[in-house]
């Protein structure tokens, strides 16, 4: 019984994260507005009143010139700008009971974007265990993923595989274990790519629970989508139309407390990229 509340718990934290970030995707404050409000404010006169003389009685007390006010009124407008962006930061920190707060960074980025996430630091200094990393392998006008050697995958953009405008290599986080842990996706992107679509599907045990998704690519041009069902929590990374990938690196990681053993080898990917200017679309598919 005590199971069965808990993953309802959980279930309603990921659908309550949902919401939240599609909120805060969708609001748009009027920072225009606002300081007219407080400009108005400041420029407003002294109140004559705030020059009589202080009255014997002790008891009353002595009125405040409207500049105060007006201090006030300004006060209360950059709180009102602090909660918005306090609410998208939430958010962005809000990975229930499995990670740590995002850090933003702008390395690539494309338009008027904002600035990209990046995932926290692992909360445990352990090393993990040594994985089987995947790299991408073109193979008709697809690519599959193959296991490349027995060790983490580089930090460094590799080279381009069969002339796919996108190579794609997976592994688990440094430091997931039995309470969280993080599968991670590093893409290199060879030419501009007009569309990309990333899921992430992480097999799911009786106390296996989703955390938070987390890009190096700008927040405001990836949709982030978390799902889950009895088999599996499934993440997704949708470009948005208009967007683009510039060439580079980048970082598509999907967070999840595991609840006891996991085998990452069991959790699957699949890169979906079109190349701007055309050409046909490539499908990378693989396992951590």
């Amino acid at each position: 019984m005590l199971g069965r509340r808990e993953r309802r718990t959980e279930e309603s934290l990921a659908r309550l994260r949902r919401r939240l970030r599609a909120e805060a995707e969708r609001h748009q404050p009027d920072t225009e507005r606002i300081w007219a409000k407080v400009q108005a404010a400041m420029e407003q006169p002294a109140d004559p009143a705030a020059a009589e003389p202080r009255t014997a009685d002790p008891h009353r007390r002595p009125l405040r010139p409207r500049g105060r006010t007006a201090l006030r009124v300004a006060a209360a407008a950059l709180s009102t700008i602090a909660v918005v962006g306090a609410v998208s930061l939430a958010v962005l920190v809000f990975p229930g009971r499995s990670g740590g707060p995002a850090v933003t960074t702008g390395d690539h980025h494309s338009g008027d974007s904002a600035a990209p996430t990046r995932p926290p630091a692992s909360p445990k200094p352990a090393p993990a265990s040594p994985a089987l990393p995947r790299t991408g392998e073109t193979m008709g006008g697809a690519v599959s993923a193959v296991p490349a050697s027995p060790r983490r995958p580089s930090r460094t953009p590799g080279k381009r595989q069969g002339g796919a405008p996108v190579t794609v290599s997976a592994a688990p986080a440094r430091g997931s274990g039995r309470h969280w842990a993080r599968n991670e996706l590093r893409l290199t992107v060879h030419r501009p790519l007009s569309a990309l679509a990333v899921t992430i599907r992480i097999t799911r045990g009786r106390h296996t629970f989703p955390g938070d998704a987390w890009t190096s690519l700008p927040g405001s041009d990836v949709h982030k989508d978390i799902d889950f069902t009895r088999e599996a929590l499934v993440y997704r990374f949708v470009l948005r139309p208009g967007r683009t990938v510039a060439p580079g690196g980048y970082l598509i990681a999907a967070d999840y407390r595991p609840g006891g053993r996991h085998a990452p080898g069991g959790d699957a990917f699949t890169v979906q990229a079109t190349a701007a200017g055309g050409g046909p679309a490539v499908t990378i598919d693989g396992r951590f």
